[in-house]
């Protein structure tokens, strides 16, 4: 397998470098399909997030949503004012 070359400009930062490590030891064992799962898992999420809030959209008022945004909002400002 040839090597991965990146450009100079990037530096791997925080978790990356051990991500990078995991996932290309994954490749030399063999486990050829590990992202693929990942985003087959990150697809089947999102499917189901998108139906939830569909249906919760078209039952429900965005209310609650606005009080907590009302309420945020000024923690926010006594906290960071």
């Amino acid at each position: 397998m040839a090597e991965l070359k990146t450009s100079a400009d990037y530096v791997p930062m925080g978790d990356q470098p051990k991500a990078i490590d995991i996932l290309a030891e994954g490749l030399l064992n063999g486990e050829r399909y590990q992202t693929l799962v990942g985003a087959l898992c990150a697809m089947v999420t999102a499917v189901i997030s998108v139906k939830f809030l569909t249906r919760w959209f078209t039952t429900k008022t965005l209310t609650p949503f606005g009080f907590y945004s009302l309420v945020a909002g000024l923690l926010c400002v006594i906290r960071f004012a």
